[in-house]
């Protein structure tokens, strides 16, 4: 039997699931397990008992000095070619992800199972939800914004609020990944804000 474990998101996200490729290891000691990661969550990997084979691939974004994207794409198309010829038994994809889902169709193999989606409800409603949350809080803070003579600390709070709300935008339009420490460090300074007795008053 073979099966390919595929996790090509962050470094934390691989860390937890090796605890699922060490269940599969206990259930299918005589397997072939792989694992399918980038560049740059593969050391989390390194020297893994519980695996055969780590197969990394080099995303765009993570190109080394002197390499070319052109070489980069050549390295993965070969890598997916040599998949397909292996013909797997079970691929399993741990996260959500349609795109993904759709290319490891074309390595054929006998079962492709997908993690379901926890978050409910279409991408495109998720999208308008989130669009609607960040124009409300810049509209809070337009009309909240401190006039010169106020106190430093109002200003500290709504100019970190301001901070936030750009780093959240900012992240997402350039990675298109809101990291756990940006949504967290973003919740917390919009909280100060809101909670601050200077904005519940205006």
């Amino acid at each position: 039997m073979q099966i390919l474990v595929v996790r090509r998101d962050n470094i934390g996200d691989l860390v937890c699931t090796t605890p699922f490729i060490t269940a599969l290891r206990q259930r299918f000691p005589a397997a072939w397990i792989g694992a399918l990661v980038n560049s740059y969550n593969a050391p989390v990997l390194e020297r893994n008992p519980d695996l055969d084979a780590v197969l990394a691939y080099t995303k765009l974004k993570h190109l080394q000095p002197g390499e070319s994207a052109a070489a980069v794409l050549r390295r993965r198309l070969a890598m997916l070619w040599r998949l397909r010829r292996q013909r797997l038994d079970h691929v399993v994809l741990v996260t959500a992800d349609a795109r993904t889902a759709r290319l490891l169709r074309w390595l054929a193999p006998k079962n492709l199972l997908v993690a379901p989606d926890p978050g409910g409800g279409h991408e495109v409603e998720r999208v308008f939800a989130l669009a609607a949350l960040l124009l409300a809080w810049l509209w809070s803070l337009a009309r909240r914004r401190p006039s010169p003579p106020e106190g430093d600390t109002r200003w500290l709070l709504w100019g970190a609020a301001l901070a936030a709300w750009f780093i959240t935008v900012m992240v997402g339009v350039v990675n298109t990944t809101l990291h756990h420490e940006h949504g967290i460090l973003a919740m917390l300074l919009l909280g100060a804000w809101l909670s601050s007795p200077q904005a519940r008053a205006s």
